[in-house]
């Protein structure tokens, strides 16, 4: 587990009142554009009453964006519907869920936790995919090594702005 500096704050989003397939890409390239290694970024859905599988798949893109950012996307108050829905798409055992911002507001980078608090994990697929969607990373940044995209300050900042 790494400690963010006590200077560094987690930068909260707020999601609009529904994210599907008219808005989804632009909500998830929002989360993104603030991604930066050891940085936590706040999904605010306090607000959100739908989010259809768009929604979710480019929310889960995100999420995994940020992992191979070395950053972390959390989920803060999401309502019951929208918990529901990923319940039935599997994406409540791969998002880090809190059900208050100053939970989800702690600065320490965390492993993954449920709404219950249950440490979880992200599974075979959930590896795969970060693991594809890194080299998609490395391969935008034009580098050869991962490695040197990890190693190289403020190299993050370019890549979430490419879009």
């Amino acid at each position: 587990m790494r400690r963010l500096n006590r200077l560094t704050r987690p930068i909260v989003i707020r999601l609009p009142r529904q994210v599907d397939a008219g808005n989804a890409e632009e909500v998830a390239g929002q989360l993104r554009a603030e991604f930066a290694p050891d940085k936590i970024i706040v999904a605010d859905m306090a607000k959100t009453m739908f989010c259809d599988s768009r929604g979710t798949q480019e929310l889960l893109g995100a999420h995994y964006w940020a992992r191979a950012l070395e950053c972390e996307l959390r989920v803060a108050r999401p309502c019951s519907e929208v918990l529901r829905v990923w319940q039935l798409l599997g994406a409540n055992e791969i998002f880090a869920i809190y059900p208050t911002i100053v939970a989800a507001r702690q600065t320490l980078l965390s492993p993954h936790r449920s709404i219950e608090g249950e440490v979880i994990g992200t599974g075979v697929l959930a590896g795969e995919l970060l693991a594809a969607l890194h080299e998609q990373v490395v391969e935008q940044a034009g580098r050869a090594d991962p490695e040197q995209v990890r190693s190289e300050p403020g190299s993050a900042g370019g890549l979430v702005n490419q879009d």
